[in-house]
């Protein structure tokens, strides 16, 4: 698609930005030594606000869950054009972070277009590397900080640090996740 202009796409960006800055932050933030918003699978809690949630305090998210379910439904059907458009996270990372960095590396779509359907030269395997290689980068940051709503930031990072094999399961998820971002 061709790049967009104006002032609805300089909000845009700006909603995006403010966006991917709560997504990245939130599992930084903590209150009374707990995260502010965390899934502790293994112990079967949720952190939400400070407040812990244990297994039995299951019935709770059935509430929860219903509310949000009834509000995806009305908000959809009401302003689902500014959802899509919007806040869809699909929508954040592919416009907010994806389309930016194609723009960046390979230009406008007319460009783009041009490369593509022309010979393969040096250049266009150096920008469509280039291209591909920050992609994965963004993705392996984007997985990490939504491990980091199961993990814990300083748990993450150790992981991170430490051998693979140490911590299977969580590194398959994190190339699961990055995969399919």
């Amino acid at each position: 698609p061709a790049k967009v202009s104006g002032v609805f796409a300089r909000r845009k960006l700006i909603v995006h930005s403010v966006l991917l800055l709560i997504y990245i932050s939130l599992p930084w933030l903590t209150f009374n030594g707990q995260p502010l918003f965390w899934f502790d699978i293994p112990e079967r809690h949720f952190v939400f606000l400070g407040m812990v949630f244990n297994s039995q305090d299951f019935y709770l998210f059935f509430f929860l869950l219903s509310g949000i379910g009834f509000v995806l439904i009305v908000a959809s059907a009401l302003w689902g054009r500014i959802w899509c458009g919007w806040a869809c996270p699909q929508t954040v990372f592919l416009d907010g972070v994806f389309r930016r960095i194609e723009y960046w590396i390979e230009g406008t779509a007319v460009r783009r277009r041009r490369m593509d359907r022309g010979s393969w030269t040096y250049s266009t395997y150096l920008k469509k590397t280039l291209k591909h290689t920050v992609f994965l980068l963004v993705c392996l940051f984007l997985t990490h900080v939504f491990l980091s709503y199961f993990v814990p930031v300083r748990d993450l990072i150790k992981m991170i640090l430490d051998d693979p094999r140490e911590n299977l399961s969580v590194f398959l998820w994190m190339l699961f996740i990055t995969l399919t971002i």
